[in-house]
């Protein structure tokens, strides 16, 4: 359990992650703003051992080096790319400082995000489309869709669906 954990930044959490936060460390203090300075970064992280930060705030290694007491970084963001976070990794490795994504943080959102961008690409929305025809996201040329169309079941995107549905991911659910 850590001591104190703070959330430099507001992370946009759902309602109870606060709660589940609070559980984690013996002190959590949550920010509902956006610091406007390294400087007031290291005001709020300077005695954590554990920040929770969003995408907007960099952890530079001056932030890093001014938190002695630092050993743990959580990324509430979906990426987590060593050259390309808002966390500079390197500099916290060197410290002993472990940087993780926060499990779960926004992952409906990005495959929700994914799927609208394939299918986009794939119809040929907004002028880019993948090959020379619209698609279904199961790779055929709207197949089921016209099988459907020709037995007097007007149902479009069944393919979608029936990948989303037998994936699991339960976006999606096709219906009779």
């Amino acid at each position: 359990m850590l001591k104190k954990l703070v959330a430099v930044e507001r992370l946009n959490l759902t309602p109870n992650a606060n709660e589940e936060f609070a559980k984690r460390a013996e002190e959590y203090v949550f920010y509902d703003d956006i610091p406007s300075s390294e400087e007031d970064v290291i005001q709020r992280a300077k005695d954590a051992d554990g920040i929770l930060v969003n995408i907007t705030t960099q952890i530079t290694a001056n932030i890093i080096e001014h938190c002695p007491n630092l050993r743990y970084i959580g990324m509430c963001c979906s990426l987590y790319d060593e050259n390309s976070a808002s966390v500079d990794i390197r500099c916290a490795r060197e410290h002993g400082i472990t940087v993780l994504g926060v499990r779960d943080y926004g992952d409906i959102g990005v495959g929700e995000y994914v799927i609208s961008q394939l299918t986009d690409l794939l119809h040929g929305f907004h002028g880019k489309r993948w090959g020379d025809r619209p698609l279904e996201l199961t790779g055929g040329i709207n197949r089921y869709s016209s099988w459907h169309h020709r037995n007097g079941r007007h149902r479009s995107g069944g393919s979608t669906g029936t990948a989303l549905f037998q994936s699991r991911c339960h976006l999606l659910q096709p219906q009779p």
